[in-house]
This record gives structure tokens, sequence and C-alpha cells, in this order.
């Protein structure tokens, strides 16, 4: 894969032979080599973006070479993180890249599926540009997703088959991201193929297979299945890397599967080649509180996993992953200049990010100067709701007879998991409708068409996100992207869905029928403008209040997202057509009697 803008080996070549000077060294510092294991003393000498030279540098030393002094210090290669969906962190790729390099991220496997279900792609190629300007650098894969979406449960109508393949041509591209254990299934043609098309292709196949039987796993396998982010438990990490799939061990605002990751490497003693680190899904709030993959490596390295593997999780095995490791994951000749300057290495304290030979952060903050693009007038707008504007009874659930209560259907949500369970409730019933009932945290639930393709949103109840009065809702959610609202009130149900067509998209909560909070995110309804700290700002003071309202979740946009994906994580989940079992793969009735 080919990087825009970085130095010819052949200068670099000419620094190692000692003709020419290096444009920085940096000296004093213990190497952690993630070819070998080892840590020994080694000095870098880089020319342009390219690493030259790594040992004595002293013959690559000009008279106008910067000198960086590393002493006390170890140098580690930049990080890759290997499965992220960017839109999920409200931030542009402008203000992403910032974010993630100020935390020792320099690479990034990405599809940018929520941004192509918005506006298709048009807003893929505008986006994956707008990244490859930055010094992250983005190695793309084409999220099946973005034509499947929820199959019979939803779809924008953004991108076409051709558009699949037009996408998997890209030169960025290195394969699918999260092919569907369910397409194998069903044998949708169109993904067939495209599947076909990238084995024909020599690219990747990195699939979805969340809570998969074994046959259907192994089928899926044979189809060229080779990585998994979805592993949540020790026997299902070690019954996967047993089938030779590459384990990315997810910790993210949605999921968080270090601990067991780390105690299946720990405890079974696993060879751990094949393991990396990804994040799924981060909240912007989250990113800024707890950092990137520097704060998983450091989570991994407390929980036992030694310090070498951690890091080698996190840069040369992504890299080879991904086949990008003559490029990216190591510090060697040849290599891109990605380094990070670690003052302490179990606690992976980084002092000085490097990326493409140049400094970019320091003590956790970007340094560097980048300017966001003027963004195109499809990035806008993308909000619309089934009808001029939503009212209370739009929300309301009729009980099927005339009784004082009624049995029906709750989607249980449990923090920091992506998988609901399937319960049931006994609810007041008043004037023919079933009603909320806080004693029981049971709140309403919708999902609301916002392209105008079906017109149509889905109402249903949902038990475990503590809220005690209002509503809460967004426009960022699992597949399709609609409006997703979760509340105690209809009407402020309604106050919420009416906010979000005025915003644009973004976040909001209402209560007693006003507008308490909100977050803007006008881009393609999923992505504000604003620089990272203000975004931070704005939706660390939108989480405090719907505390305040009872919210109990650490990331609770994400949890409320992810409740809207009714297809290939179980179990309950809501659409726009109603209530789904996943794993059915039908609609259901809310009320059962």
């Amino acid at each position: 894969m080919e990087y825009a803008n970085q130095t010819p080996r052949i200068e670099a070549a000419q620094v190692a032979l000692g003709r020419e000077p290096a444009d920085m060294v940096i000296t004093g510092g213990t190497l952690v080599n993630v070819y070998t294991g080892e840590y020994y003393p080694a000095d870098i000498a880089v020319k342009g973006t390219r690493i030259a030279y790594v040992g004595d540098v002293s013959h690559t030393i000009g008279e106008n070479t910067k000198r960086i002094d590393a002493a006390g210090c170890y140098l580690c290669p930049g990080m890759i993180e290997t499965h992220q969906h960017v839109g999920g962190s409200q931030l542009t790729m402008t203000e992403f890249a910032k974010a993630v390099l100020a935390h020792g991220t320099t690479g990034i496997i990405t599809d940018f599926y929520e941004i192509g279900i918005a506006r298709g792609k048009k807003a893929i190629r505008f986006c994956l540009d707008e990244m490859k300007k930055t010094p992250l650098k983005p190695i793309y894969q084409v999220a099946s997703q973005i034509y499947v979406q929820n199959g019979p449960f939803g779809n924008s109508g953004q991108v076409s088959a051709e558009d699949l393949f037009e996408l998997l041509s890209y030169p960025e591209c290195i394969g699918i991201s999260e092919w569907p254990v369910s397409m194998m299934t069903e044998k949708d043609e169109v993904v067939l193929k495209l599947l076909e098309e990238t084995l024909r292709q020599g690219k990747r196949n990195l699939g979805h297979d969340s809570e998969t039987p074994e046959k259907t796993l192994q089928a899926y396998c044979c189809l060229g299945h080779s990585s998994t982010h979805e592993c949540v438990e020790c026997s299902e990490a070690v019954d996967r890397a047993r089938l030779g799939l590459a384990i990315m061990t997810r910790q993210g605002t949605a999921a968080r599967d270090i601990d067991n990751m780390s105690k299946t490497l720990v405890e079974k003693k696993l060879d751990s080649s094949n393991f990396m680190i990804c994040t799924d899904e981060e909240e912007v709030a989250e990113l800024y509180s707890l950092g990137h993959l520097d704060y998983k490596v450091r989570g991994m390295i407390e929980r036992g996993v030694d310090p070498m593997t951690a890091v080698q999780m996190a840069s040369i095995r992504a890299a080879r992953y991904a086949g990008v490791d003559d490029d990216m994951g190591g510090i060697a000749p040849g290599r891109i200049a990605d380094i990070l300057i670690v003052l302490d290495l179990p606690r992976f304290a980084i002092g000085t990010v490097i990326a493409n030979g140049e400094i970019v952060a320091v003590n956790y903050r970007y340094t560097g100067s980048m300017q966001a693009p003027k963004y195109p007038d499809f990035a806008y707008q993308t909000v619309q709701l089934p009808k001029k504007a939503m009212c209370a009874g739009d929300f309301a659930v009729d009980a099927p007879r005339d009784a004082g209560t009624a049995k029906v259907h709750v989607i249980g949500q449990r923090n920091g998991l992506l998988v609901t369970e399937a319960r049931t409730a006994v609810l007041p019933v008043e004037n023919g409708k079933v009603l909320t009932d806080r004693e029981q945290d049971i709140l309403k639930v919708t999902k609301v068409d916002r392209y105008q393709t079906s017109r149509k949103w889905g109402v249903g109840f949902v038990q475990g996100f503590g809220l005690k009065e209002g509503a809460m809702g967004n426009t960022w959610n699992g597949q399709k992207e609609d409006i997703f609202i979760v509340g105690a009130c209809e009407q402020d149900m309604a106050v919420v869905a009416n906010r979000l067509q005025e915003l644009g998209g973004g976040f909001v909560a209402a209560c007693h029928g006003k507008v308490v909070a909100e977050v803007a995110l006008p881009l393609f309804g999923l992505l504000s403008e604003k620089p990272f700290e203000e975004l931070v700002g704005e939706v660390l003071g939108f989480n405090k209040v719907i505390r305040d309202m009872g919210c109990t979740f650490d990331g609770p946009m994400t949890q409320l997202a992810l409740m809207g994906v009714p297809v290939e994580i179980g179990t309950l989940k809501m659409s726009e057509f109603g209530l789904v079992d996943v794993w059915e793969g039908k609609r259901i009735d809310v009320v059962i009697e």
C-alpha cells in the first residue's frame, strides 16, 4: 500500500550509508524490538518520513540534524488500531486524528461505514481523503453493512451493489470489514460475490461472528473469515484461536473485553502471536478521559500480560495482519518513522509521539498543525422525520384487551455489553395503552427512519437505562444510523425527535416538555464540526444531565446506539418496523397478552 508524501527509500538508504545526513536522530533510548522480543540500547536516524538507521547513528549526524535525547526512555513503534468505527467518535477525521495521535496511535484499520450509510460512497471517499491528509494513516476496509444494513428491517438506500465493488478496488482497501455470518446462510448473491472477489484479489475478510455456533463458525472460516473482535469469554477466544483466527482484543465504550482476554493469555498460556487490540466503538468523552490504544496496552500489562507482548499486539501484529508491515508496525530501516518515546514501559506512559518523522504530540497533547477541510453540502441535512413533526401519541403501545395490565417483551440492557437479553414484564394499562413502569426501570424505546425510505418507526420497551424522567436520543446507531430514543415520557420523546431533525443530527435530552441538553452533530448526523476539546466539554455536559435524570450507563449513547442493531448481535433489538428477535430473524409483537 502506498502512502502520500512518503520519503523515497533511496534517500533513507543514502543516510544509512553515511552519504547524506539524517534529518533527525533519537539517542540514548532502549529499543523495544517487536520483531525479536528484545530490549537493548539503540539510536534511531530518520530521513524525512522514514527510518534510515537503527543502532550507532553517529555517522548520520550532520550540522543541521535535529537531536532528541531519549535517555532513560523506551522506543516503541507507533500503534495500529485494528478495528474501529470512526463515526462513533463524533469527531471529524481531522479532529479524530489529532485525538488519537496524541495517545500514540499512528495507523487505523477502519471502514467509514456509518458515514457511507448516511451519504454513500462519495462520503466515504471524502472522509478517507481527509484522513489521508493527516499523520494518521488509514487502512481501509469495505463495510458490507453499508449495503446490507438491517436487511429486511431497514436500509438507507445510499449504497448500491456496484458501489461495493468500486470501494473494494480502492488502492487503500485491504478487504471486507465485518462480513456477516447471516450472508452465508441466507446466500445473499451480492455479498457472496463481494467475498469471492475479495479473496480473488488476495484481500482480507474481517468477519463478524458474535454468538456463532461451532459448525456455523467453522463453515464461516472456510469462506476466508480471518479475524474476530467478538470474543467476550475466555472460551470463545480459545476456540477461535484454535481455528487460526486472529483475535482482536476489544476494549471500547460498548464492550470491555480486556479482563477476559488478558486472562486467556496469562492463565491459558496461549501463543499470543495471533492476538491484537481494537476499540470497535469509543465515545469522544471516553477517548478524552481514558485515551486510545495506550490505555488498552496499559490495561493488558496491569492484568499480567508481558509488556513486550502488549506492545507487539498493538503494533507489528496489527501491521502483519493488514499486510502493511513493510511500512508500519516496527522500528527498522525503511519503515515509516512512527515512533513513541515511552517514559515508563510498565505504565506505558508516552512522553513524545513521532509520526511520519515529525513530532506530533508531547505529554498527550497534539502539537502539530492540521486544518479541517470545507465539508460538502451533501454532508448536511441528513435527518428527515417520517412526518412533519412527531407527537406523544406516535409512541403509544396499544393494549390487546380491556385489562389493567399487559405482559410484554422487554429488551434487557446491561452496562458495557452489546448483547441484550430477552425479558418479559407485566406493565400497567391505562385508556387502552401500555405504560412505562419506572419502579421496574422499564422505559419506552423507539427507532425512527431518518431517510424517508420506509417512513416508519417502531416502539417497544427496554429495561436497564435507569431514567427516572424525560427522554434522550441520538442519530448515531449501528447499521442504519436512524433516530433512536429511550424515554420515560412520550411527550419528551417527541420533543427529542423533533429537535434532532432541527439540528440535522446529534444527541438531545428533554424533560418536562423542553430540551435540557443537546450536542449538534450536523455532518452526516454523526459528526461535530467543533474541535476535540470543545466537543468533549459539550458531551460531558450532556452526559451529566442525563445522569442527573437517572441514566446509569458509562457510555449512554453507545449503549443506546447498539440496541438498534437488529441483526448479527442478539438477542432482542429494535428496528423501524418494530421489535426484532435477532436469532429468529423476524419481527415479534411487543405485547404478549
